[in-house]
């Protein structure tokens, strides 16, 4: 007779307890304390704390962003002064490094917020620029010359004959609306604007150009101010910042409090959320952002918060990510409705009114008129070609972390054209949405360190992360399959069990003793005798 498999009782009990025991630990490392741990990373490295990772490399990025501008060549600029469609070329990028860094920084403890002067610098890059030096001739519209007559003619319609006077005055009787010069006098060096004249209705404009605060004029001296799209801005403090540390609150981490100690704007509608402060700067944004929730950014420059809808997934250098994209959808009946100058007078679709926030007639888009109603490129001949890749406002981030690896702030400034029939240089130009010049702040150059520092937290963490939860679903699977065959062998099956130095063979419903060491002699006769005596009493 062979030797029959032993195998205590006792023992399934000690498998079934082990396996689970597994099962559960792994399922509670995987599901809940892998997500502490990480919690418990981001919490205490990406607020702003004195002393903390993310609040040195906040107070002065340790790279700069690269900040391009584009240009709108007028190819036919004496048929567009007459009401024709206008040709354009394109000229960029003119390519800066933008370097951002704070001073005069104070912390209240009490409100858990960091408040600082924002400084920025722009440095222009010819080896960034695609053979461009900024010496390059172009035409476009004059930017002052349109702003007087524009704001004259949609706002202030009883001082039309003063800008009139005051267009000829300043600028010495131009021949048209247009401006020809080098490109950088453009962008950062300044054209110039002469209030050195004796006429008392030029004077009233100049000096009402000199209170505007508007920042792109620059005052040179008691008789002159020059324009320029850079230059206004260029080494000069950008705001008094206050931000959320998020040492209290992870979730408010990065969030924009106040913007020269206000809390508020008073530019817009009094209805609405459109004179809100809050959301990122576009180098700090809120963690755990999710994909149904808008992603908030600040813009000073442009007097409201961006809403940014989630619009696709991404993977920038092994890191999953998510992009959110803004669009200009404004009307009279959806929430920003405030945005609008009046209910009527809600701006095309993908564009908006900057006049309440510039005081100058001036829209936006994005470049090109990307996402934008088609009768705006309708009125242009050529020039413009929308493009995704090209021109779309976008920020692609890292959800847990809020941390954003690309950012391609996209803005293009238009002028609303329309003939002005008081001012003469201006009374046969078409009606249309004009593009001016485009904008581009974008951060592609960040330091590997920087980004495998995180890669190799993010992903190397959720790959140990996917391979413990295949490993814990594994223990279950075969852990049961174990635990369910040793159950059913030693239930309904021949099969030998060890309990107490005892052997039970089981059949169907006969237990039959054999021995297994002499002290157990009499159990084992016993047995037998008992199995005897069933055997006659069911004859």
């Amino acid at each position: 007779m062979s030797q029959p498999f032993r195998f205590k009782r006792r023992s399934y009990g000690r498998l079934a307890i082990i396996f689970g025991g597994l099962f559960v630990i792994s399922f509670a490392t995987c599901y809940f304390i892998f997500d502490l741990i990480v919690d418990f990373i981001v919490k205490n490295n990406l607020n702003l704390k004195k002393g903390g990772i993310e609040r040195g490399i906040y107070e002065a990025l340790p790279f700069p962003l690269t900040y391009q501008v584009y240009i709108f060549h007028i190819l036919n600029k004496d048929e567009v002064k007459n009401g024709a469609k206008p040709h354009f070329k394109e000229m960029g990028p003119y390519s800066f490094d933008e370097i951002d860094w704070k001073n005069n920084i104070s912390d209240d403890e009490e409100e858990d917020t960091m408040s600082f002067n924002l400084n920025k610098e722009w440095l222009f890059r010819p080896d960034l620029s695609n053979g461009l030096t900024g010496e390059e001739i172009i035409t476009t519209l004059h930017p002052v010359i349109v702003a007087i007559g524009l704001t004259a003619h949609f706002e202030m319609r009883q001082y039309l004959h003063v800008a009139s006077t005051a267009i000829d005055e300043i600028f010495h009787e131009p021949k048209d609306v247009f401006w020809t010069g080098r490109a950088m006098d453009l962008i950062s060096d300044g054209i110039e604007i002469d209030c050195s004249t004796t006429n008392p209705l030029a004077k009233i404009a100049c000096r009402m150009i000199r209170k505007s605060g508007i920042q792109m004029i620059q005052r040179v001296d008691t008789q002159r101010m020059k324009f320029s799209f850079l230059g206004g801005f260029n080494r000069t403090v950008n705001g008094y910042w206050t931000m959320n540390r998020g040492i209290k609150n992870i979730y408010d981490a990065g969030n924009v409090v106040a913007v020269d100690g206000q809390r508020e704007l008073t530019v817009w509608g009094k209805e609405g959320k459109c004179n809100q402060i809050t959301g990122g700067d576009t180098l700090v944004f809120v963690p755990y952002q999710t994909i149904e929730k808008p992603m908030l950014m600040f813009v000073r420059q442009l007097c409201f918060t961006l809403q940014m809808k989630f619009v696709r997934k991404a993977i920038y250098r092994g890191i999953d990510l998510h992009v959110f994209a803004q669009e200009f959808n404004i009307t009279a009946t959806n929430e920003f409705s405030c945005f609008c100058r009046k209910p009527d007078r809600c701006p095309i679709q993908g564009t908006m009114d900057m006049y309440q926030c510039l005081k100058v007639p001036v829209i936006i888009s994005q470049p090109h008129f990307y996402h934008a109603d088609p009768s705006l490129l309708a009125n242009i001949v050529d020039g413009l070609k929308p493009d995704q890749k090209k021109h779309e406002f976008a920020i692609t981030l890292e959800m847990k972390t809020g941390v954003a690896l690309k950012v391609a702030a996209r803005v293009q400034i238009n002028f609303p054209l329309e003939p002005v029939a008081e001012i003469e240089i201006m009374k046969n130009l078409p009606n249309m949405t004009f593009p001016w010049v485009w904008a581009e702040k974008n951060m592609f150059q960040i330091p590997d360190s920087l980004v495998n520092l995180m890669k190799y937290t993010l992903t190397v963490g959720n790959i140990f992360r996917t391979t413990l939860a295949y490993l814990t679903w594994t223990i279950f699977f075969f852990g049961t399959i174990f635990c369910t065959t040793i159950f059913i062998l030693t239930q309904y099956t021949e099969y030998d069990i060890l309990e107490d130095e005892r052997v039970f063979l089981r059949t169907s419903g006969i237990v039959k003793i054999e021995q297994v060491s002499a002290i157990n002699q009499n159990v084992v006769k016993e047995g037998n005798d008992l199995i005897k005596n069933e055997k006659r009493s069911r004859k």
